[in-house]
């Protein structure tokens, strides 16, 4: 790879006549090039060149910190914890910066390190490589005023560097919470790996160093929504918007991770078990505030926590309005439907409530479901209802038809299982 260079089996691997072989000596000489450029033992001695009198020798170490990436910046970060190294410490922050995007992921996992001094100086790198969103992640700190002085003082100055000023706390949290929903919504993309995931870092307090995780891009963007809202309530305890978003938030990546079709278990260090331990009174606003944030998952979860708390009967009956519960109950979501039903079947109402009709509905309604999952086709031709039928048969859908816009809409409103209709 050093004689030849890597664009040569990048072309190596993607010629068709040389294919599978082509592909797999161009993977395995890139991997070998790859771990020979992240050894630790390299890595070490480049840094340790960084000091070295020559002009020459210091900017060949900085070319191989920067083919090593990621694998750089702990041993760097490393460095700049250890005093009694202060005299190399203004070469190795010029190598971190001159490392450059591939440092933004480490340096964002080492926000949660036990050290403050790595803290700092891992607050001190991303204000040095100007690098906006993951400036977010040093607000919570910002605004900490029991924190570790040294650390805050370094956010502070990121702050001062990135947006001219120190946002409030109440600017913080908010600022914390619009790019939380923006996640949540995949509005903000996440930068993703050529094989369509997304690295996240995480500081690993055992082996003290920031580990990668590989996610799915929807699941990547649910763990730095909750990350966020977890901080935008920490900046504001007392703000019941944050506290509502922090758990919301939680709940929809719990979900997620558990399987939607789980139930999660209210294990008391659990998210589930901290959530139902603030009480069915929070647990209705995380219900009203998961629907009205489109968090489906998360207003699943709490329903059904609804339906196993003590007390939470007596929400049925305590306005005129229906409660949220209740609401849930006649919600688009099939699986949300489901949830609200059975939590207030659990509740056992022995009084009447408003929105009462609505749950008998709803009930009769599920009561129909064939257990299967069914398309409802509107053709006046049976041929071509016959073809999307054969379609959807090798996707397990079983279909059914109409042949009139009046028999559409009866069939649709009969049944609970239809997850498509096509007209």
């Amino acid at each position: 790879s050093d004689e030849f260079g890597p664009a040569m089996f990048a072309n190596l691997g993607s010629r068709r006549e040389l294919a599978p072989e082509g592909k797999q000596v161009a993977d395995a000489v890139l991997d070998a090039k790859i771990h020979q450029l992240q050894d630790p033992q390299r890595v070490a001695g480049l840094i340790q060149r960084l000091g070295d009198p020559s002009p020459e020798i210091r900017g060949q170490a900085v070319v191989g910190l920067q083919g090593a990436g990621a694998a750089a910046v702990g041993p760097l970060l490393s460095v700049l914890a250890d005093p009694q190294r202060a005299a190399e410490h203004a070469s190795v922050r010029a190598a971190l910066v001159a490392v450059g995007p591939e440092a933004v992921g480490p340096l964002m996992g080492m926000l949660d390190a036990s050290d403050p001094k790595i803290v700092a100086e891992a607050i001190a790198a991303i204000a040095n490589l100007r690098a906006i969103t993951p400036s977010y992640f040093v607000l919570r700190a910002c605004c900490d005023e029991k924190g570790n002085a040294e650390v805050r003082t370094a956010a502070r100055a990121a702050a001062k560097r990135i947006w001219k000023c120190v946002p409030s706390r109440q600017e913080a949290a908010s600022l914390l919470a619009d790019l939380s929903r923006r996640y949540a919504k995949r509005v903000e993309p996440l930068p993703e790996a050529p094989s369509g995931r997304v690295v996240i870092w995480s500081w690993d307090d055992a082996k003290k160093q920031a580990v990668a995780k590989s996610y799915q891009p929807d699941a990547a963007a649910r763990h730095v929504a909750a990350r966020l809202a977890r901080d935008a309530y920490a900046v504001v305890p007392e703000s019941r918007e944050m506290l509502l978003l922090h758990l919301t938030t939680m709940l929809q990546e719990a979900a997620y991770d558990h399987g939607l079709d789980h139930p999660l278990t209210a294990d008391k260090d659990s998210p589930a078990g901290k959530v139902q331990a603030l009480g069915p009174d929070t647990l209705e606003d995380v219900l009203r505030f998961a629907m009205q944030e489109g968090q489906i998952a998360a207003a699943t979860a709490s329903a059904r926590l609804l339906g196993q708390s003590v007390g939470a009967e007596a929400l049925l009956r305590r306005a005129a309005q229906p409660c949220p519960l209740v609401v849930a109950v006649r919600h688009p979501d099939q699986r949300l439907r489901l949830a609200a039903v059975e939590a207030v079947m659990r509740l056992r109402p022995r009084e009447p409530y408003a929105g009462a009709s609505n749950v008998g509905e709803a009930v009769a309604f599920l009561a129909a479901s064939h257990g299967t999952r069914r398309v409802l086709v509107g053709s006046p031709r049976t041929d071509e209802a016959r073809r999307l039928a054969g379609l959807l048969a090798k996707l397990g859908y079983v279909t059914d038809s109409a042949a009139t816009g009046r028999d559409l809409l009866r069939k649709a409103l009969q049944s609970p299982d239809y997850e498509l209709i096509l007209v």
